[in-house]
């Protein structure tokens, strides 16, 4: 049976976030399966994000994405441009 957990909040920009993937005493973990990303504000303003997911805490935090790093598990990239066709663009690249 899996067990939903979603991380629902707003990431700061440039900021580090942490989501326990395992119970308080640690007996039992989670894994990643699904990763979805969405502006703030949808449809209203022009912006480009950049997400990473690591294993670890990083030290520096840039938009640099090297599938060499294997601390790094997950990458996606959104895209919106608030011009009168409103273009959209989502990659998520995931190794669950």
């Amino acid at each position: 049976m899996a067990k939903i957990i979603s991380f629902r909040g707003l990431l700061e920009s440039g900021g580090q976030d942490q989501i326990a993937l395992q119970t308080n005493n640690g007996m039992t973990g989670y894994k990643i399966t699904k990763l979805q990303l969405m502006l703030p504000n949808p449809g209203t303003s022009a912006a480009e994000s950049v997400i990473k997911i690591y294993k670890t805490k990083q030290s520096t935090i840039d938009s640099l994405v090297d599938f060499s790093d294997n601390t790094m598990i997950g990458a996606g990239f959104l895209a919106h441009d608030n011009a009168p066709q409103y273009s959209s663009v989502e990659v998520i690249i995931f190794d669950s």
